[in-house]
């Protein structure tokens, strides 16, 4: 490629250089990744687009590589293409780093693995480690990245094999990598690793934080170790690490699921009282709890604080309150919430025409039940075994076998094997 520069003056790099520098100062990261230019004069041809390789080789005539002007330009394209999530591009820009030369900083390498892994590139984020670890500068974060890339990808194994080699090292594993571990662990069913590791943790001198707990609390109780899970909690308090929102919407959960709503409320206000922000999951847990308890107008009026506290009632949101008004029989409300749902661009699921439709069946209409059916074939949403379950067992207690038995052949031309429910509901006629 011919050189589009005929001769620059050493006054004239320096003119380049500062030009740039000011580009990059002004200039957003991203635009500098894409579309950095040198203004064209009389000594540039004036079609002539100063890309990357050409800023550095014009710096690099009058300065050394390490000169720290080199250095500013040559990190300011790699973190230009970090930003603007241009993977490659940003791989070929550090391997220029190293390749002239220079030993980029951990934050660089960070960033680096960082953008691999959110582009689910774990094995290239994997190569790149190796490859350039003994040619950078390393931190715990980079370990750091690596061993939630792995645990994130179900690959406990590597993720251990990072640990090892942070520690072969010489350096420590910190509180974030061990919480990542635990984390990696408990939601791939190993809550006897994620414990050792806790101890060890502790072990070492390093101090849980609100994260470590909570990850940990919530694989006791998925494993049902409901006991341990609430030991936890009251030792997590003793130590003087508050809960935050995860910690309490996790407590809430499982006093919900155990029927304990009045505890799950207490621990609401609680959070009211330290002002903590609530989230749409905070609120979705108390609905669902109340609900539960047969108490779906309490549970609107958590709707209504709901959308003052400024937070919009989602998709489980309307799902849960239309399962309450529905075991309550009072489908009319239910079918008032399923229209206000669509208002507010929430568009009903499988679960919530399951839901409707068990309603009016249990409720005798097998005919709204049917109509029901019907609206959510020509939206596209593809009934499933328990639709035309609840729909058969409701048309054959109404008395209608013929039109039951319809349905069951309507249910084996769309591809469902019908199951001993299916089946009972058909004998049961």
């Amino acid at each position: 490629v011919p050189d589009p520069f005929d001769g620059p003056s050493k006054l004239e790099q320096l003119q380049i250089s500062k030009f740039c520098l000011s580009q990059i100062r002004i200039w957003s990261v991203r635009k500098f990744a894409v579309s950095l230019k040198y203004q064209p004069n009389r000594r540039i041809k004036s079609s002539s687009q100063l890309n990357n390789a050409s800023l550095i080789q014009i710096f690099t005539k009058n300065y050394p590589i390490s000169h720290p002007i080199c250095v500013l330009l040559q990190e300011t394209i790699f973190n230009s293409y970090i930003q603007a999530k241009m993977g490659e591009e940003a791989l070929s820009s550090f391997t220029e780093m190293i390749n002239q030369g220079s030993v980029p900083r951990s934050n660089l390498f960070n960033s680096l693995l960082i953008l691999l892994l959110e582009s689910n590139n774990l094995e290239k984020a994997w190569w790149v480690f190796n490859e350039f670890r003994s040619k950078v500068e390393l931190d715990e974060y980079s370990f750091g990245i690596m061993v939630k890339g792995f645990c994130q990808g179900n690959d406990l194994k590597r993720a251990f094999d990072v640990l090892g080699g942070l520690e072969d090292v010489g350096m420590s594993p910190n509180v974030v990598i061990y919480t990542t571990l635990i984390d990696g662990c408990c939601k791939n069913g190993d809550i006897s690793k994620a414990k050792d590791l806790f101890r060890k943790m502790e072990e070492l001198g390093l101090v849980a934080n609100q994260h470590t707990y909570t990850v940990l609390m919530n694989g006791l109780f998925k494993k049902g170790l409901k006991k341990e899970g609430f030991q936890l909690y009251e030792k997590m308090k003793a130590c003087g690490t508050l809960p935050n929102i995860y910690t309490y919407n996790s407590m809430m959960s499982e006093h919900c699921k155990d029927g304990l709503l009045g505890r799950a409320l207490l621990l609401f206000d609680e959070m009211l009282e330290r002002g903590l922000a609530r989230n749409i999951v905070t609120y979705n847990i108390l609905i669902s709890g109340l609900c539960k308890e047969k108490d779906p107008l309490e549970a609107e009026k958590l709707v209504t604080q709901m959308k003052n506290y400024g937070l919009s009632p989602n998709l489980i949101t309307y799902n849960t309150l239309i399962d309450g008004f529905c075991n309550i029989g009072k489908l009319d409300k239910a079918l008032s919430l399923f229209g206000q749902m669509k208002l507010d661009a929430q568009m009903p699921s499988l679960v919530t025409y399951n839901t409707l439709i068990s309603g009016f069946s249990k409720s005798g209409n097998s005919n709204r039940a049917t109509k029901l059916l019907r609206e959510m074939e020509e939206r596209g949403i593809t009934p499933s075994k328990v639709t035309y379950t609840i729909l058969i067992d409701a048309i054959v207690r109404s008395g209608n076998m013929e039109k039951a038995l319809e349905m069951y052949y309507s249910m084996e031309k769309v591809g469902l094997v019908p199951d001993a429910y299916t089946i009972g509901a058909l004998i049961n006629g």
